[in-house]
């Protein structure tokens, strides 16, 4: 069942979805499919085979600067899920 909803960003309307993805292949290899932004459709895709809510992190990073590289759009990835765990920490939600 693909489930889909609107969220704001950088002062336009995108639509996210949740669907299963193909496989894709990148530098010639064959490789799962956790998330996608169309940027030109203005639209975000999660597959929920993964873990949605990190790639929701990656791919809205994408949408909002859509010039960065696969790198540098890593590491904010991984900063914000680290300061989301510390955050859910302090403030005593030990879910994540």
């Amino acid at each position: 069942m693909r489930k889909s909803g609107r969220v704001r960003i950088r002062g336009k309307w995108w639509q996210i979805e949740i669907k299963k993805l193909p496989p894709m292949k990148r530098d010639g290899v064959w490789g799962a499919t956790r998330g996608l932004c169309h940027y030109e459709k203005r639209t975000i895709f999660l597959n929920p085979q993964y873990d949605m809510e990190t790639t929701l992190l990656h791919e809205v990073t994408h949408a909002c600067q859509p010039d960065l590289d696969e790198p540098t759009v890593e590491q904010i990835e991984d900063a914000l899920v680290n300061a989301l765990a510390t955050y859910n920490k302090l403030n005593g939600n030990r879910s994540k």
